[in-house]
């Protein structure tokens, strides 16, 4: 709830500040796991979905730009997943949002959502405006690649000594 407040409280203010001040500078912001707080159940504490969907809607004519990322896309609002140029996708294996994506991203075809359930550990289909033909890309992440990789049970129990 803190989470939801700050953020809220944050955006509200520099989408205010820019719209009076109109400054060049472009302001990003990364919103991890933002099914969390940019749902689409609304908040009536802070009201805080609306300012999400007004930047989503508003922000880039004022510098403001957002970058989701999120595991549970059908979670996300509605409205702010419509205003979204460019997706990363990862693989997807939930049918809900994979329904979801066929939905709110109109550079995917029925194969390419097909085929996100079964793409590798470390590879995205990268489609939108940025991309003038859909793309499935494999990304090298380096060092911190391995912190992020997917623990093994099996093989983390054949490492352990039986005394």
């Amino acid at each position: 709830m803190d989470l939801l407040f700050f953020t809220s409280f944050i955006l509200r203010k520099t989408f205010d500040d820019e719209r009076k001040n109109r400054t060049e500078n472009m302001k990003h912001f990364i919103f991890d796991e933002a099914h969390r707080y940019i749902s689409e159940e609304k908040n009536s504490i802070y009201n805080a979905t609306e300012i999400f969907e007004k930047i989503s809607k508003e922000g880039r004519k004022f510098g403001i730009f957002m970058i989701l990322a999120s595991q549970r896309v059908s979670e996300l609002s509605k409205t702010v997943l419509s205003q979204c140029n460019n997706f990363f996708l990862h693989r997807i294996r939930s049918n809900v949002d994979l329904e979801q994506i066929r939905k709110s991203v109109p550079f995917v075809t029925d194969s390419q959502i097909h085929r996100l359930s079964f793409l590798r550990t470390g590879h995205v289909l990268a489609v939108g405006e940025a991309f003038s033909i859909p793309l499935e890309i494999k990304v090298i992440g380096g060092e911190a690649c391995h912190s992020s990789s997917t623990l093994k049970p099996s093989e983390a129990w054949l490492k352990k000594d039986i005394k």
